[in-house]
C-alpha cells in the first residue's frame, strides 16, 4: 500500500518529513502570506462622497451623494463613457448641448477639511466657447476649472469665482482628459492635477502638480456647475470624496486576482498535505 495516501481507518507507516520538504512548505507558507499581504494592501472601494457615472433609469438624476430633488437639468444627450487609463468607469457620459447654458447640481455643503475630487472630459474639437466645471454654493461659484468661453486658446486655467484667469496650465483641454485635484476648505489651497498619474494609489497622485493656487480664505462647496459652449464637450465620472484613492479608483488587474486563486490553491494543498501526516 502507498503510505503517501491517507485512507482514514486504516493506518500506514508515515514516512520522516526531510528537511528539504520542510523548506519547500516553509517557502509555500511564505509565499501565500506574501501574496495575501500584498493584496490587502490595495485600497479597499472607495468612500465617495458625491459621484455621477450617468447611469440608471434616468441618468440626469442618478449618481450618489446628490440632494434628493437635485438634477442636472438643461438641454442633455448621453453616449458611451469616456475612458482613461485603469479609472473604473461605468455608466454614460453627459453632454450639454445648449450652447448657452450650462447645468448644475446640488450635494450637502462641505465647509471645512480637504477634499478631492475628479472627473472626465472629452472636447474633441476645442474652440473659444466655454468648457469648464465651477465649484459652488447655493448657486454662488467659489473658483472654476477649465476654458472660459472666448479665450484665446484651449488651455486649462483655474479662474476666481468672477471669471478672473489665475492661472493657465498651458495644457490644452482638446481631446480626453482626466481633471483631478484636491482643496483645503479651510485655508483655500487648491492643487490641480492634469491627467495624473498613480491612479489608486498613495495619499497623492505620482505625477507633480500641474498647478495650485492660494486662494487664502476659507470656503464652502455644495454644488457642481458644467458650462459648455457646444455638444463636442462630453463630461462623465464626476467624484468627490476624502481621499486621492476615493476619486481614482482602479480596475483590479488580472495578475491580482491570478495571485490570489493561486494562494487560495496553495493554501488547501498544504492544509490537505498536513492532514495526511497525522
Amino acid at each position: 500500500m502507498n503510505s503517501y495516501f491517507c485512507r482514514g481507518a486504516e493506518p500506514s507507516p508515515v514516512p520522516q518529513v526531510t528537511p528539504l520538504i520542510k523548506t519547500m512548505k516553509h517557502h509555500l507558507k511564505l509565499f501565500v502570506f506574501s501574496a495575501v499581504f500584498t493584496l490587502s494592501a490595495k485600497p479597499l472601494a472607495a468612500a465617495i462622497l458625491v459621484q455621477d457615472s450617468f447611469s440608471g433609469g434616468s441618468v440626469n438624476t442618478g449618481g450618489t451623494g446628490w440632494l434628493g430633488w437635485s438634477n442636472w437639468g438643461g438641454s442633455l444627450s448621453f453616449s458611451s463613457n469616456l475612458t482613461v487609463g485603469d479609472l473604473q468607469t461605468t455608466g454614460q457620459a453627459m453632454i450639454n448641448t445648449d450652447q448657452y447654458a450650462g447645468v448644475s447640481r446640488e450635494y450637502n455643503t462641505i465647509s471645512s477639511g480637504t477634499v478631492w475630487f475628479s472627473w472626465l472630459q472629452n472636447n474633441t474639437a476645442a474652440t473659444n466657447r466655454a468648457a469648464r466645471v465651477d465649484f459652488m454654493k447655493e448657486g454662488s461659484t467659489k473658483f472654476r476649472i477649465g476654458q472660459n468661453k472666448d479665450e484665446t486658446d484651449t488651455d486649462f486655467r483655474i479662474y476666481d469665482a468672477s471669471g478672473t484667469s489665475l492661472v493657465d496650465t498651458n495644457i490644452s483641454n482638446n481631446g480626453t482628459h482626466m481633471v483631478a485635484g484636491t482643496i483645503n476648505l479651510d485655508t483655500g489651497d487648491l492643487t490641480l492635477y492634469i491627467d495624473p498619474t498613480g491612479l489608486g494609489l498613495g495619499v497623492a497622485p505620482s505625477s507633480a502638480a500641474t498647478a495650485t493656487y492660494a486662494f487664502g480664505a476659507p470656503m464652502e462647496i455644495g454644488q457642481f456647475g458644467l458650462s459648455t459652449g457646444d455638444s463636442n464637450f462630453i463630461f462623465d465620472e464626476l467624484r468627490l470624496g476624502n481621499t486621492w484613492a476615493d476619486v481614482s479608483p482602479v480596475v483590479p488587474e488580472p495578475s491580482s486576482i491570478i495571485m490570489l486563486g493561486f494562494a487560495l490553491v496553495t493554501a488547501t494543498i498544504l492544509r490537505r498535505r498536513n492532514a495526511c501526516n497525522y
